[in-house]
């Protein structure tokens, strides 16, 4: 049995001292877990274990536990989440002093190499000895090409336990708070950057409290223009508290009032006034935290065991990264401003981290990111990550970087979960991590941190797109369906989704009510999924339209969407050419789609097969097609 820490490269260039404890803790959990006289701890491997078992069914045994107790400590930990892959193989060994060797070690160590971070694979010796004598479930993985090794080899992984129940609506915390988009009351309208930055940079301070879940932005962003109630707001958004107020600038002075408000009885828990130097701003928001978290008796929560104070940036570098915050926050926003305030923030400051990270997701989120660009966006991610590690928008920039550029599943994913220990109400972190889980087909762990996500951003689509689409993968057709249909009123461009759907279950009636009403002209992933549900009803032609349109697009998205369309039209060949273009000279985001229906005509092909293989994906269908 070979253990390995995950994303311990990238946690000792971060962090070396977490690293060394990470290792140790490690070893901690592994002996302590190996049944006396059952098996033994062979010898450190750098950053694992080698162990040896009498039998098969120990060396499981021990695996599940290890794992089982890893999850209680992640759970229970604010620090960085400690994740074990594990791989077990049976054979007959060497001796040679205090080591074994031998081709079964080397196919073990193999095993482990593929398996899910914080997951258990084992090959087809060990599930033929150990299926009928466990208490746990095994299941399939599929034929897996192992470096060293000439022919694939087959693998089974252990199902663990969930985590977490996956649904929204079963996330219990005591305080939910949102912070409303301050009002500006300068006399200078121009200064609505600040009030609205402020906002943004708040809502991030305040999530760093452990004991708080703080609604996103995206989903507070709409009462800006549209005022409401607090028990209106409270009711939409199930919030307990909830922090408003206004910004004044006046030539060099700033005043911020506050207001915290508790939502059921809509009574005044705190106000006060913030009088400072516009170039004290930085400091304002640690202030707020920690006023909010005093009057709501909570620990501020935020990680400052061996790490330095954040550094303060140059108040001109810091003033321009709130007018591009302004620009990230408005919903007309503008991608080249923001990147144009970022850059000369950069500039004026290179050792500010903020910057950086947001460059990174602006110019990935913004599909700004081919490959003649990856380079540039590596180096951001990586500087934003070395200038404050224990910052979550570097760690998530870093997570964004590895997973739409290098295709790393297990740095995003060690990524995406450092974010959230440093930041629980980050929805950014967990959709990512939900999107990651999903592409692995580790169904649980994506629909729990998916749930989180959209409990955190309620009016925020993404993760009901992903939560839909695993629960698709994962066999639960009306799960997805459902999930869906309570959201379609609120957010009418998911219709073409929910009508696609509504065709795999055979519902074609309900399919074309959705397809009647979405008309086109959306955005380009809108008109594309919605030509999907025409098609699916049988409207070839405008397959046909659409493609001919796309194909003359330099829009790398409406290439790859083009052999969604020749699958679907049974142009086999041709949709696996693209693909194959897109692998070689494109961005290669087969990865984000590569489970939806529409590839069902082709998922059995070689070539396809292939692809997934190049990109370290499953490359099983387990997944039903029934609802």
């Amino acid at each position: 049995m070979f253990t390995d820490l995950v994303g311990y490269t990238s946690i000792a260039l971060a962090n070396e001292v977490a690293a060394l404890r990470l290792l140790e803790e490690q070893e901690e959990f592994v002996r302590s877990s190996v049944p006396d006289g059952l098996g033994r701890v062979v010898k450190s491997t750098g950053d694992g274990l080698l162990l040896e078992f009498g039998v098969a069914r120990d060396a499981a045994r021990c695996a599940f536990e290890v794992q089982r107790r890893l999850r209680e400590r992640n759970s229970r930990t604010a620090g960085p989440a400690l994740r074990v892959r594990i791989g077990i193989h049976v054979g007959e060994v060497e001796e040679r002093s205090s080591d074994i060797v031998g081709g079964a070690v080397n196919l073990a160590a193999r095993i482990e190499s593929v398996a899910e971070p914080g997951g258990i694979f084992l090959s087809r010796d060990v599930f033929d000895r150990i299926h009928d004598t466990v208490p746990f479930e095994l299941e399939p993985v599929g034929f897996r090409s192992l470096k060293g090794i000439p022919e694939p080899v087959e693998i089974f992984r252990v199902v663990l336990p969930r985590e977490v129940e996956a649904h929204a609506d079963e996330e219990t915390v005591p305080i939910r708070l949102a912070v409303l988009p301050l009002t500006n009351i300068s006399p200078d309208p121009s200064d609505e950057y600040l009030a609205l930055g402020l906002t943004e940079e708040l809502t991030s301070a305040l999530s760093r409290i452990q004991q708080l879940r703080v609604i996103a932005r995206t989903s507070v962003m709409q009462y800006r223009n549209a005022p409401r109630s607090v028990a209106e707001i409270g009711r939409e958004l199930g919030l307990t508290t909830l922090l408003e107020g206004s910004v004044r600038k006046l030539g060099s002075r700033i005043r911020v009032t506050l207001q915290l408000i508790d939502v059921p009885s809509e009574e005044h828990v705190w106000t006060e006034t913030f009088d400072r130097d516009v170039q004290d701003l930085f400091e304002v928001q640690r202030e707020i935290a920690e006023k909010t978290a005093s009057v709501l008796r909570l620990d501020l929560g935020i990680r400052t065991h061996g790490v330095s104070p954040p550094r303060r940036p140059s108040v001109e570098a810091y003033s321009l990264f709130m007018r591009a915050i302004h620009e990230w926050a408005d919903d007309d926003s503008n991608a080249d401003e923001m990147q144009r305030l970022l850059e000369e923030a950069i500039a004026k400051d290179p050792g500010f981290a903020a910057p950086r990270a947001y460059l990174v997701m602006n110019e990935i989120l913004d599909h700004r990111s081919p490959r003649t660009n990856a380079d540039r966006i590596r180096d951001l991610a990586d500087g934003a990550l070395r200038l404050d590690s224990e910052s979550p928008d570097a760690q998530v920039a870093s997570g964004l970087a590895s997973m739409y550029l290098d295709r790393n599943w297990a740095t995003a994913e060690t990524r995406f979960h450092q974010a959230i220990s440093i930041n629980p109400s980050s929805p950014l972190a967990r959709l990512f991590l939900g999107q990651v889980c999903t592409v692995l087909q580790r169904n649980p762990e994506a629909q729990a941190e998916l749930a989180a996500a959209a409990n955190l951003d309620p009016f925020w689509t993404p993760p009901r797109y992903w939560m839909a689409y695993t629960r698709y993968v994962s066999g639960d057709l009306s799960g997805a369906i459902q999930w869906l249909e309570r959201f379609v009123d609120r957010q009418p461009t998911i219709r073409p989704l929910l009508g696609r759907y509504y065709v795999v279950a055979g519902r074609w009636d309900d399919a074309r009510r959705q397809a009647e009403s979405t008309p086109p002209g959306h955005d380009s992933a809108h008109d594309f999924s919605r030509v999907v549900l025409l098609t699916q009803l049988g409207d070839r032609p405008a397959a046909e339209r659409w493609i001919a349109s796309a194909e003359s697009s330099t829009e790398a998205y409406l290439w790859r969407a083009c052999a969604a369309l020749q699958s679907l039209l049974g142009c086999k060949d041709r949709a696996l050419d693209i693909l194959e273009h897109d692998a070689r000279e494109g961005e290669c985001r087969l990865w984000e789609t590569y489970f939806q229906p529409y590839f069902d005509p082709i998922r059995d092909d070689p070539r396809f097969v292939a692809l997934l293989e190049s990109l370290g994906l499953p490359t099983t269908t387990p997944w039903s097609r029934s609802s």
